[in-house]
């Protein structure tokens, strides 16, 4: 919660490496009890992380853009409109 309320009202959550384990859970529920509005970036290299991330996100009424790529390269695909990123 304390993390949660440290970040802006409206950021990019790019998470590398989003594995199995559905860490983000305590994350996102803490992000959405406080209001704040983001998009959930999953980043992996493995299609299979990346849809389970997905489905698990969307299934939370997270908006989800996954990105299969190199963590070194995923700068490329993220927007670049100066909203705030969280890693």
């Amino acid at each position: 919660d304390k993390l949660a309320s440290e970040l802006p009202n409206n950021f990019y959550y790019i998470d590398l490496g989003p594995g199995t384990e559905h860490k983000e859970k305590y994350f996102f529920d803490a992000l959405k009890k406080q209001g704040k509005n983001f998009v959930y970036y999953p980043v992996d290299i493995n299609s299979h992380f990346l849809e389970l991330a997905k489905e698990f996100s969307e299934n939370n009424g997270i908006k989800t853009v996954p990105i299969m790529s190199p963590f070194e390269e995923c700068r490329q695909f993220l927007p670049d409109d100066g909203v705030y990123r969280f890693v």
